[in-house]
């Protein structure tokens, strides 16, 4: 077994144009085709879970609900009770089995804005917990049987465009209800995808070159990637977009705008945005986009000492902490005054990688406390005993809601020490670690070689302190928002405690800021810099201003 894997997390409230494409998703289905899961394998969990408690109960609901939504137009199970309190969520009756009917799904209004969206959201999963609770206590009673849904369900699913599909869609039901039974992050995995996902973490796709987000049912442009097709053709940050080759985004699913966005090298699309109130259409050339895992650059801008800048896409692959140290070499041969590490949107990856680019700002202090679940032992690690920091250069580190595992672990221990101060928006919270190992029964025995089950095993704390980053996340020093005077809907992210009711609790008594008088005297010559007025200045560009990058330079500046 190879222990000390994060999972990656991603669950964010962002459209990327890097996102999975259509050619991902059957990429996927062949991978998972080729483990020969079938929906048959998922009865057993559904026998070894459904009626052993109310949390199993509602687990295998949820799963049948995966199930249910590839009917066509969607569909779910509810109660009556539930329907009745939410009545434009759930349309007409399909068909009644028992105390839950499986009603056509409707969709929260699109007039709502996502924090509105997401209150609703969670009412509804309050509900639907309540209702299974009730209908779990109840069935003595009147007994429920999942497995009859799932076979009428079946062959009305796995047709069309998903009749290959069968292992994709087990494999969606039987992840959603471990999942919900077990914690959040256990899961599995094909193995051929998972070798050639940590292969390389370099992006590279063809596309316009675009991050996006939904907001307040809005797809807006964040930025064009640098370099990229669209800051070429003259898209700016804060684009709506309205059309895609003349069709409007209104008739498109979410998910599918970045498969539209993308397509083949030297092919063309329109797309028609909303710029300050106006319509405006633009064709847009695709081109190969290449992002880099690791990005080292030196900022010269605003008349400031040179400042070096080292951006972490992910912690996935070894590579990552080779290519940090040979960055900080290059930065100090150009003479660099300070460092700023950007960990925002680094979902995390190997425990490893954190903890030797933490040694290299470091040196050989221990990087994580680890408990181990299994066995109740924890233990501190370092990256070994001889380790040397490569740098004492001041450093700020970004971090936001995005910055999950692995990147809580090197901004907690860098904040822990007192070596980086950090700024920027809460981290995700996730302090835990999920080791992989193949498929096996209830006994070890292996089931099946070609998939992997990731299951929790450690949680993480901060290497001094003891603090942990569960749920409570690692809290800024300095608190930035994306934007000034930023609306709810632009700084509403969602974490660990906002998306799982199962994930484990935090230990440990809140974060407390401990340098309170530094940090007033940093944020009065903060305000001296204008930042606001810099931003403002550099809203019409094509790539504007980074706010938060901004402060973090200013922060900086002020300790040099």
């Amino acid at each position: 077994m190879l222990r000390g894997i994060l999972v990656l997390f991603s669950f964010l409230f962002t459209i990327n144009s890097i996102a999975s494409s259509q050619d991902d998703r059957e990429a996927l289905i062949r991978y998972w085709a080729d483990t020969g899961l079938t929906i048959d394998f998922v009865y057993d969990q559904f026998k070894a879970t459904c009626y052993k408690d109310a949390k199993g109960f509602l687990a295998c609901l949820q799963g049948v609900n995966v199930l249910a939504s590839g009917l066509k137009g969607g569909a779910t199970l509810a109660t009556t009770s539930e329907a009745s309190q939410n009545p434009e969520v759930f349309g007409a009756i399909i068909k009644s089995y028992g105390p839950y009917n499986l009603y056509k799904i409707k969709g929260l209004d699109s007039k709502l804005t996502d924090v509105e969206r997401w209150e609703k959201s969670k009412a509804i999963r309050t509900a639907e917990m309540n209702a299974a609770t009730a209908v779990f206590n109840n069935l003595a009673s009147q007994p429920f049987d999942f497995s009859v849904i799932l076979n009428e369900l079946k062959p009305q699913v796995i047709q069309g465009r998903l009749a290959n599909a069968e292992s994709a869609v087990a494999a969606d039901i039987y992840n959603t209800i471990i999942e919900s039974a077990v914690d959040p992050h256990t899961h599995i995995d094909p193995v051929v995808k998972v070798k050639k996902e940590t292969k390389s973490t370099d992006n590279n796709f063809v596309g316009i070159g675009v991050n996006i987000r939904a907001i307040d049912g809005k797809i807006v442009v964040i930025n064009p990637i640098l370099d990229g097709p669209s800051i070429k053709a003259g898209v700016r940050a804060g684009d709506i977009i309205a059309s895609i080759d003349g069709v409007s985004v209104k008739d498109f699913d979410l998910d599918s705008i970045p498969d539209r966005l993308r397509g083949a090298d030297g092919s063309s699309v329109k797309v028609g945005f909303i710029r300050k109130g106006n319509p405006i259409e633009i064709t847009i050339v695709r081109a190969n986009v290449n992002v880099k895992n690791v990005d080292i650059r030196v900022l010269r801008d605003n008349n400031n000492d040179p400042l070096g800048y080292i951006k972490i896409t992910n912690f996935v692959e070894a590579k990552a902490c080779a290519e940090v140290a040979y960055g900080i070499q290059y930065l100090q041969s150009e003479k660099v005054k300070g460092l700023i590490l950007d960990l925002r949107g680094d979902p995390g990856g190997l425990v490893d990688g954190a903890v030797c680019i933490g040694a290299i700002f470091l040196g050989n202090k221990p990087i994580v406390k680890i408990k181990d679940l299994e066995n109740g032992t924890t233990m501190l690690r370092g990256w070994n005993p001889n380790s040397v920091a490569l740098t004492d250069l001041p450093m700020v580190t970004l971090i936001d809601a995005g910055s999950a595992s692995a990147s809580e672990i090197l901004a907690g221990a860098l904040q822990d020490y007192q070596r980086s101060w950090i700024a920027g928006d809460r981290s995700f919270g996730k302090a835990t670690a999920q080791d992989r190992k193949f498929l096996t029964d209830e006994n070890g025995k292996v089931l099946n070689n070609k998939i992997f089950l990731y299951h929790t095993t450690e949680r993480f704390y901060q290497p001094k302190s003891g603090r942990t980053n569960q749920i409570v996340g690692i809290l800024p020093d300095f608190p930035v928002d994306p934007k000034p005077n930023a609306t709810a809907d632009e700084k509403f992210e969602r974490r660990e405690g906002d998306l799982y009711t199962n994930a484990l609790p935090a230990e440990s008594d809140p974060w407390v800021e401990p340098r309170p008088q530094e940090v007033a005297k940093i944020q009065d010559c903060v305000k001296t810099k204008d930042i606001d007025k810099v931003y403002a200045s550099h809203a019409d560009d094509a790539y504007p201003a980074d706010y938060q990058l901004l402060t973090a330079q200013a922060i900086l500046g002020c300790q040099l």
